[in-house]
């Protein structure tokens, strides 16, 4: 018994910490525009192969193809919601088994135990899945729209110029 009040212990502090990874995956898809940027270029693009193949403009196919991003973002925010149900009921879960195990009343709460397993492989899937869309999306965005390494270099370029412009007019320090 003790050993299974340790695991439970262990998939308790697991969902709570989904839960707060979860928290902050959420606030990165809300704050940033990357997610936003990738699905309406997504859904651009579907219009556009829609549109070359149909002499229809009001077809079905240039019609799903416009719901193309709203399906993406909300099928995106529902992995991220189911996520966080998940890590809800494993919680849930666990900690009532955990109640239940410190009344010494544990015998009825088998089912607790098991499904907190199963709550755990679904939330590990998840959490994988999402984390791995937004690190795509963020690397996607700062590819697409980050500053190029061209701008970089001329900013480099730019400030190696005036430092070097400054000692030769007599200026020791940029910060005098």
């Amino acid at each position: 018994m003790a050993a299974q009040q340790g695991v439970m212990i262990a998939f308790f502090g697991a969902f709570a910490g989904f839960s707060a990874f979860g928290t902050i995956i959420a606030t990165f898809l809300i704050s940033g525009d990357g997610l936003q940027r990738l699905a309406a270029r997504w859904a651009a693009r579907a219009v556009a192969e829609a549109l070359k193949r149909s002499s229809d403009p009001g077809g079905s196919a240039i019609k799903w193809a416009r719901r193309r991003r709203v399906i993406f973002l909300w099928s995106v925010g529902g992995a991220v919601a189911a996520a966080s149900l998940v890590s809800a009921l494993g919680l849930l879960t666990s900690g009532l088994w955990l109640y239940a195990h410190t009344r010494a009343d544990v015998g009825g709460w088998t089912w607790a135990y098991r499904s907190t397993g199963y709550l755990l492989g679904i939330e590990v899937a998840l959490i994988t899945v999402i984390t791995v869309l937004v690190m795509a999306t963020a690397v996607w965005s700062a590819v697409k729209y980050g500053q190029k390494t061209e701008d970089a270099l001329k900013s480099a370029e730019f400030a190696f110029k005036s430092a070097e412009d400054a000692r030769a007019s007599g200026v020791s320090s940029l910060d005098d």
